[in-house]
């Protein structure tokens, strides 16, 4: 197992950690977005917040990964969300957050993960040998599946074990935050055991201290969008992955309303978290499913299989819940879940295996 590589495995703790503290958080983002605004509408902008900052900076942030440490960009990230996590938490404590400031955070969070995210897949795949590349994502991505179960059953557990200290709000939704902001300052403890220089950048002209100017970070954006373009299977694999990303990921973000408005539950904050779970639940049976084939040859045919699975998922979803109320839903959000991840981290390892490793 790639889990017997003793820095593979570092890096390994340290995602989960971050993963864990990541998933909780995004859970508790949709319950206050909803909380806050009561509309379908709004809480997917707070939710979708994130994701300008994410489309203006990942690919200055895949430049700038090229230039720096990739072990401190993943601390530097890591701490960052953290701190931030907290932040939100005091902010629902004092009872002085507002759809503003869950907005700039959202933005800030964006910015941070478009810098930073870049730097973990290639990190993880430079200290396993090619041929376990497509197990070392494989592993790496069950972790995360792993995490979209627990964290949000975790987060719900908290913010109602753990009681709202004040009148705004019927559950601790700042105990939450403080916990997911923990968990990212933890995931640091491993990644200072994994030795600076296999993260640091690869020898050669690029990497002198002229080449962190805004021209050359510009030059390797285009050399990059260049070599995307003119490789077929690249480019149609990121098209695919894009639709996915738009169409069928943001999901999750309606969730709470969904609960509230749509199943009529008055326990609605924890019926979100267990629906949210339940598609955790569904995407570590897939990574689980993709990690067992893995090595089979045949990803483009588990990838067109998936997509189909998780089109009739959100038929099931849909049809079920009105027929059969949350456990309909249940259904279908599992199998979404589940086609999703498999979609995703098949379309990934074979973008890896396809690229030329010094575009990584």
């Amino acid at each position: 197992s790639v889990l017997g590589i003793a820095n593979y495995r570092r890096l390994f703790i340290s995602s989960t950690c971050s993963f864990f503290g990541m998933n909780m958080q995004m859970v508790l983002l949709a319950l206050v977005a909803w909380e806050l605004t009561k509309s379908f509408t709004l809480s997917g902008m707070l939710m979708a917040s994130s994701a300008l900052p994410m489309l203006l900076f990942t690919l200055p942030g895949g430049a700038i990964v090229d230039r720096v440490n990739k072990r401190t960009l993943m601390m530097f990230t890591q701490a960052s969300m953290g701190t931030l996590n907290v932040l939100c938490g005091i902010l629902i404590l004092t009872e002085d957050i507002s759809v503003w400031s869950l907005l700039g955070l959202g933005i800030a969070q964006g910015s941070i993960i478009s810098i930073g995210m870049p730097a973990r897949t290639p990190l993880m795949a430079s200290v396993v040998s090619p041929q376990r590349i497509g197990s070392a994502i494989a592993v790496s991505n069950m972790s995360m599946n792993m995490s979209r179960v627990v964290g949000p059953m975790l987060g719900v557990a908290i913010i109602e074990f753990f009681p709202h200290i004040g009148t705004r709000f019927d559950v601790g939704y700042e105990w939450g935050y403080m916990t997911s902001g923990l968990l990212g300052i933890i995931s640091l403890i491993p990644l200072l055991r994994v030795p600076s220089n296999i993260a640091a950048p690869q020898p050669g002209p690029s990497n002198q201290k002229e080449a962190m100017s805004i021209k050359s970070i510009l030059r390797d954006i285009v050399a990059g969008i260049s070599y995307v373009y003119s490789t077929p299977r690249l480019r149609l694999l990121m098209a695919l992955m894009l639709v996915l990303t738009i169409f069928a990921q943001p999901f999750q973000n309606l969730v709470a309303g969904f609960a509230e408005s749509g199943l009529k539950m008055d326990d609605w904050q924890a019926k979100a978290g267990q629906l949210t779970a339940m598609a955790g639940v569904g995407a570590m049976i897939g990574s689980m499913l993709i990690t067992w084939l893995a090595e089979w040859d045949r990803k483009p045919l588990l990838q067109w299989l998936s997509g189909l699975a998780t089109a009739a998922g959100f038929i099931t979803m849909t049809v079920g819940s009105q027929m059969f109320g949350f456990a309909g839903a249940v259904v279908g959000v599992t199998i979404v879940g589940g086609a999703t991840a498999f979609y995703m981290t098949a379309s990934s390892t074979m973008m890896l295996m396809s690229t030329n490793p010094k575009f990584y």
